[in-house]
């Protein structure tokens, strides 16, 4: 995705995500919303894919 295109992708969920509506729907559902720019968020699903990968790995879990 070019960079320009992302940053305001970004910029709109950002928004969004720190509307009283967007935090009450998401607190009913049980989650705490939290809003990272692209870097931050690219860092956190790259730790994310090692960390459960690595669980994944280690219960010896098969795709039928």
């Amino acid at each position: 995705m070019p960079k320009p295109v992302a940053d305001k992708l970004s910029a709109e969920i950002i928004r969004i995500s720190k509307t009283p509506e967007w935090t009450r729907a998401m607190g009913e559902l049980g989650a705490i919303p939290e809003t990272m720019g692209p870097a931050d968020f690219n860092r956190f699903v790259r730790a994310e894919v090692t960390r459960w990968g690595d669980a994944v790995k280690a219960a010896n879990v098969k795709v039928d």
